[in-house]
């Protein structure tokens, strides 16, 4: 954009209107988005202070929700406020901060965050639930490069509680090892800071057991589970219009953020449903792999 040529490099509005930020490298619109009240710096590998933060004393259950050893997560904020979309600026001026805990025993979120898609627009409503009060973990991360060379990866969790709240969390890394990294050492009392690949591995790390053994215990009762538009049982797989029986199923993996489902037999896949589609995906893939292993040892 001409009108941009000369602004120095941050986040802006998105001139797309496909998120609430996006990146301007002082020359060119970038791939960086964010749909939060701020975002993290793309050209910094992480997305939190080097400090612990004592646990805030409000929401006052953020603690006894979130257990410890606990962490915490939250966009990076600039202090320049035109580079800030108008809501972040607003945010930004009454101290709101989007700030996510999580621990042994939940997770809570405080501050302003962009709900999920067809949850509504209005960002606000803190939230404190506990692990097992947390339904639905979607996941969307993926890789950016440019002639093969690693540039950055997107982040993107959506998660759904209990008592209906959709919360949507979105930031960018540029740390090519991220997944590599442990997280980071506690003291009682603090929240170490951890960058949104920690967060996110520590929410699945957490739901994805306990969606599994819940998961296990309905189609022992002879239910069908369902991952989205994929359904489980005993006996077969579906994709909400048909349904393939497991001695037919020849594999089931992932590449490149597609899940296929390949039939014996058939050259092309009998379904293919992508990563980001399907809520729970680590435990679809345990729950497969179990009944698969089921049907394997009866044969």
């Amino acid at each position: 954009m001409d009108e941009q040529a000369a602004a120095p490099a941050g986040w802006y509005d998105d001139p797309h209107g496909q998120h609430a930020m996006r990146y301007w490298d002082g020359s060119a619109w970038t791939e960086h988005v964010s749909d939060g009240a701020a975002a993290d710096d793309p050209s910094s590998t992480t997305s939190s202070s080097s400090t612990t933060t004592t646990l805030p004393d409000r929401p006052p259950e953020v603690l006894a929700t979130v257990g410890e050893p606990a962490y915490e997560w939250s966009p990076k904020v600039t202090t320049t406020a035109k580079l800030l979309s108008k809501r972040a600026r607003e945010n930004a001026r009454a101290g709101k901060v989007l700030r996510v805990f999580v621990g042994s025993r939940g997770i809570a979120i405080t501050g302003p965050v962009r709900l999920a898609k067809n949850a509504g627009e209005e960002a606000g409503g803190d939230v404190a639930a506990a692990w097992d009060d947390v339904l639905a973990v979607w996941q969307d991360v993926t890789v950016h490069s440019v002639n093969g060379a690693y540039q950055y990866t997107d982040y993107t969790y959506t998660i759904r509680f209990r008592d209906g709240h959709i919360r949507k969390l979105t930031s960018t890394l540029r740390d090519a090892k991220a997944s590599s990294k442990p997280l980071p050492v506690t003291t009682p009392g603090t929240a170490a800071p951890i960058t949104v690949e920690q967060l996110g591995r520590i929410i699945q790390g957490q739901v994805t057991p306990r969606v599994f053994n819940d998961a296990v215990e309905r189609v022992n009762r002879g239910e069908a589970v369902a991952f989205g538009t994929l359904r489980v049982d005993l006996q077969t797989i579906g994709n909400g219009e048909e349904t393939l029986p497991w001695h037919d199923v020849e594999d089931v993996k992932i590449r490149q953020g597609v899940i296929s489902v390949k039939k014996a037999d058939k050259w092309r896949a009998w379904e293919k449903v992508t990563v980001p589609s399907v809520p729970n995906v680590f435990a679809f893939l345990e729950l497969v792999t179990a009944i698969r292993q089921l049907h394997a040892r009866q044969t």
